[in-house]
């Protein structure tokens, strides 16, 4: 009897220790974009209206690429954006509605930077302007003149800068986070409405 409580709890603390450990922190729709910068999400809401956009994304982190194909869905009250492994099938999917953020990923499929800076980043880089969400200690602008680029700076120092292949939506992007020290290329492949 004594052995049977025994083992019933050690199985339940290994159990309990292993939940603990695989818990991840769910991505919040406040990102932060480097020291004391932050960005709060807009409410999920398609930039003009609903659409999927077929994309390929590229991260190069520490001199080392990640690529994968990637769908994003905007539609009225929910941004979904679902990665591909190399064989098509879904590695991670980040939904955002007005309740939060949901992450999910397969367990070897791991992201060289957070999913919600991800999916912050398309948000800073495609949404217009007036339907950004809040920026903390930082400054958004554009060079006069000059509608393919858009940064985002603290004080004088560009912290984020995205570079817009040409001037049609959604056009292809070049994101480089230089306090976080990565870039994010994204290329658009189909538009569907």
């Amino acid at each position: 009897m004594r052995i049977t409580l025994l083992r019933t709890t050690l199985l339940l603390c290994m159990l309990l220790l292993l939940t603990g450990c695989l818990a991840l922190r769910p991505p919040s729709s406040e990102v932060r974009l480097g020291r004391g910068a932050t960005y709060q999400m807009a409410a999920p809401t398609p930039p003009s209206e609903p659409v999927l956009l077929t994309l390929t994304i590229e991260i190069q982190k520490n001199d080392k690429p990640f690529r994968f194909k990637a769908y994003l869905e905007a539609e009225k009250d929910r941004l979904v954006l679902v990665g591909m492994t190399p064989v098509s099938s879904r590695g991670f999917q980040i939904v955002y509605t007005k309740e939060g953020m949901a992450y999910e990923h397969l367990p070897f499929y791991r992201l060289p930077i957070r999913p919600d800076d991800l999916l912050a980043l398309l948000e800073m880089a495609w949404w217009p302007e007036s339907k950004l969400g809040t920026f903390r200690h930082l400054k958004v602008s554009q060079p006069e003149g000059d509608k393919r680029q858009r940064r985002v700076d603290k004080g004088q120092r560009p912290l984020i800068v995205i570079d817009y292949e040409d001037e049609s939506w959604p056009s292809a992007v070049t994101i480089r986070n230089h306090a976080r020290n990565y870039t994010v290329v994204v290329k658009v492949h189909q538009v569907e409405k």
